[in-house]
């Protein structure tokens, strides 16, 4: 081609886009895509692993049956809108207009199961609806420059909507971070060996998954428990060759109130398809996969203690164990974070947090206070808001369940060790379960009401006047000219664009 066109170049392979290292790096990017939809989202081509309800790919959570009905009639449901509207506009009766307002259809999606908060208006109305955090930050940032009565610092120093979004997805579900991280981060520190050396048995000890292998037994081989129970009971007694004491670890599922309760439902929300049977011996075993995905079932099985926490937003295990391994000393208080001296641990695990999110120590002055670490990172790059740290009212939170965690890690080797109570380490009891405190306090869409305020009981002079002709005023984050705040000099380019559109 390029000898016809009568082109000379040097080399076929010119291109930018088509040179090794854009090749080498559109392949990592491509990797990483995928590494990220297998270990941290739902296969959605892997049908034999769906749940039989719709569920959120990203988060795992499961739609209730609202939500379901309304999603699954979505077609139906707009070819009885489409049908309403050529009947009434055009037909020959012509019973509605051409140019009138479509209604909106009323499906209900994902987002309705999101977090709700109670808003008061400044007509007195009290309504209640979703609050986007992202479009309150940004909107509160422009606000903040043209307002005497609004800061950044004040607008930071608290959570912005009902849901710390760098803990927490939009649903109110805790956000994850991949476990196999941190044991490939293990594996790096030390080197493989081709068989173990020489050791004592009666020395040894043995410490096993218990779930892990009930999950990895091949169900299909046993017709009954009973032949489960005694395939696992020689597969247990056979680790007695290498270890004198074997501990096989399981989940505890006999306690009612779990503070594991939230991450079992993210997982196993099966609503009314959920079985539970009752475990007997010469009793057939039913699908394995959907026998083990009710909580009750697993009780008839297994019993032990676990608990869960959220992870940070972008901020995965390797960098984690990056910092703490780089800087061990500077964080040794951590190690009284399952103790009683609770504040320590807070102001060193608050010091780590603000690590993670400016490892180049940019702004080491502010790593003692995470709402001036927020309010830096905000100011100085454009971030969204969820890969800003979380809020100080948040983030105690989230440390008082790790504290809790700790405790119960503490107390590994004691069958059902005597644990204070969640009501103190960031938990709260709702509908017979334990939920994670999302934060205590306010947040500051509580007073900023000009940027989730939507009602108008006058008609705004600057409104009739400038937002039909000029579009770019129409976000709402622009404050009235006629209100206290608003600079004489965007008013006289408003005057000037408006003499120059006539």
């Amino acid at each position: 081609m390029n000898d016809r066109a009568g082109i000379t170049c040097k080399s076929e392979n010119s291109h930018e886009e088509i040179k090794q290292t854009a090749l080498k790096r559109d392949e990592e990017q491509v990797q990483a895509i995928v590494t990220h939809l297998n270990q941290t989202m739902t296969d959605p081509f892997d049908i034999d692993a769906h749940p039989p309800c719709l569920i959120n790919i990203s988060t795992g959570m499961h739609a209730t049956r609202e939500v379901q009905d309304s999603l699954l009639s979505a077609v139906n449901e707009g070819e009885n809108m489409y049908r309403k509207f050529v009947n009434s506009a055009l037909s020959v009766d012509q019973i509605g207009s051409f140019y009138s307002p479509i209604t909106k259809s009323k499906l209900k999606t994902f987002e309705h199961m999101n977090a709700k908060t109670t808003h008061k208006c400044k007509s007195g109305e009290i309504i209640t609806g979703h609050i986007n955090p992202e479009i309150v930050f940004r909107r509160a940032l422009v606000l903040a420059n043209s307002r005497d009565d609004v800061t950044i610092d004040s607008i930071l120093s608290l959570p912005l909507g009902p849901i710390p979004v760098s803990l927490f997805h939009e649903d109110g579900t805790m956000r994850k971070s991949c476990k196999s991280d941190l044991v490939k981060q293990f594996e790096n520190e030390v080197s493989p060996i081709l068989s173990l050396p020489d050791f004592d048995p009666s020395l040894t000890t043995y410490i096993r998954d218990g779930m892990a292998i009930v999950q990895c037994m091949d169900a299909k081989k046993h017709k009954t428990f009973g032949e489960i129970a005694l395939a696992y009971c020689n597969y247990l007694t056979s680790c007695f060759t290498k270890a004198h004491t074997v501990a096989d670890v399981f989940d505890r599922y006999d306690v009612k109130h779990s503070t594991k309760s939230a991450e079992r439902e993210r997982r196993t929300k099966v609503t009314a398809h959920a079985k539970v049977f009752q475990v007997i011996e010469g009793r057939n075993v039913p699908d394995w996969k959907k026998f083990l995905s009710v909580k009750d079932n697993k009780q008839a099985l297994f019993l032990s203690f676990s608990c869960r926490t959220s992870s940070l937003f972008g901020i995965g295990k390797k960098s984690v164990y990056k910092v703490l391994k780089d800087a061990a000393l500077d964080f040794s208080d951590l190690y009284n974070l399952g103790d009683s001296d609770t504040e320590t641990a807070i102001s060193c695990s608050r010091r780590f947090v603000a690590r993670l999110y400016d490892q180049k120590k940019n702004y080491a002055s502010c790593h003692q206070d995470i709402n001036k670490l927020r309010v830096k990172l905000a100011t100085s790059k454009d971030s969204s808001l969820v890969r800003l740290p979380p809020s100080e009212a948040a983030l105690r939170q989230h440390i008082l369940c790790a504290s809790f965690q700790t405790k119960i890690l503490h107390a590994f080797g004691l069958a059902k060790p005597p644990l204070p109570s969640p009501l103190e380490y960031g938990w709260k009891s709702f509908k017979d379960s334990w939920h994670p405190v999302l934060f205590e306090g306010n947040m500051s869409a509580d007073f900023l009401h000009d940027l989730v305020c939507l009602c108008r009981p006058k008609p705004c002079m600057y409104r009739l006047m400038f937002l039909p002709r000029i579009r770019i005023l129409q976000e709402r984050s622009y404050a009235c000219p006629y209100r206290r705040g608003f600079r004489i000099k965007f008013y006289l380019s408003v005057r000037l664009l408006m003499r120059f559109a006539n």
